[in-house]
């Protein structure tokens, strides 16, 4: 099992991220139409509800595994540079959000910018690099425990969660700072007692409901999940399926912050048509989403492309207007 070493990149972190990208693409698709009314099927919302407890927290705990990079370049450059790369798509493609969605609140609401919408995890993340060089300073195995066991006793909610999903980010460096114990861990047997309990959990929560969804008395087991989906990750890492999901997890950002709205004009498109059938959003809702960011990430480094993406360097502008 190969893990992170500091200023490296692995193909099976961009495959595994990529792959939960593209579960979030897949969910989406049909429940964006849900959310203004149309039936959702309840076989989806079943196979929803099993990977509830994997996705998004191993999103955040790949983001943790790559903090100790982060921080290695220094702090100024690392906060510029979260700046950049996290909070200005973030206020960019939450004011796009408002204006196309809704709200409920003004724009000019400081409210109407906390965790907007499906852009939620994007502001989490953010709030987390932004504290950790001083979570960081406490003992590694601290944070993660810490942040998940205050979560369970707090209602559902914006603090339930956001200290929930830290004590995954922060599990990840965690992982990062003891890479020989998670080597171990990813190795068979290990992994695959681990993925058959966070399975077996899955079809609970699939049987459920969204009801054992992010609640820290149960982390354990999206956490036997992680390491079974890396261990599977690696194991199939020369398949002919995983350089394209890769390049997803790649630019995981662009997918995940264009996607919602490419959907949403789809729906207005079709509801316009006179055609309201659940379908016929989704399917050509996640077709055209995974083509166009797909020739977004292409075009990334070209400007204006790269500007959705990624704050304007205000030096290379001025020295672009002196010439």
């Amino acid at each position: 099992m190969s893990v992170p070493q500091a200023g490296t990149r692995l193909q099976w972190m961009d495959t595994l991220r990529g792959l939960a990208i593209l579960l979030v693409l897949i969910w989406h698709a049909p429940a964006i139409p849900a959310l203004f009314g149309y039936e959702m099927p309840l076989w989806l919302e079943a196979v929803n509800n099993f990977f509830l407890p994997l996705r998004m927290p191993t999103l955040m705990f790949l983001s943790g595994l790559l903090l100790t990079r982060s921080m290695g370049k220094g702090l100024k450059i690392y906060y510029v540079g979260k700046f950049k790369a996290l909070l200005w798509p973030y206020l960019l493609w939450a004011g796009l959000h408002m204006v196309l969605y809704g709200h409920g609140l003004e724009l000019s609401s400081p409210r109407a910018w906390i965790a907007t919408g499906y852009l939620w995890f994007l502001f989490y993340i953010t709030c987390y690099y932004m504290v950790a060089p001083l979570v960081t300073k406490l003992p590694a195995w601290l944070p993660p425990i810490a942040l998940i066991v205050t979560s369970i006793p707090l209602e559902d909610g914006l603090a339930k969660k956001l200290l929930y999903f830290a004590g995954f980010f922060f599990a990840g460096h965690l992982a990062m700072q003891h890479r020989n114990i998670l080597a171990k861990l990813t190795q068979w047997p290990i992994a695959g007692y681990c993925g058959a309990v966070a399975a077996l959990f899955g079809i609970v929560s699939a049987a459920r409901g969204t009801e054992l969804a992010y609640r820290g008395e149960f982390a354990l087991f999206s956490l036997m999940g992680i390491v079974a989906a890396i261990t599977l990750t690696e194991k199939y890492s020369a398949a002919w399926w995983v350089r394209p999901v890769a390049f997803v997890g790649r630019n995981s950002l662009i997918y995940y912050v264009a996607h919602f709205p490419i959907i949403l004009c789809v729906l207005y498109l079709v509801e316009a048509m006179g055609l309201g059938n659940v379908w016929l959003i989704a399917i050509p809702g996640l077709i055209l989403s995974l083509v166009i960011c797909t020739l977004l990430s292409k075009w990334r480094q070209v400007i204006p492309v790269r500007w959705l993406f990624q704050a304007p360097d205000p030096a290379r502008l001025v020295t672009s207007r002196s010439r």
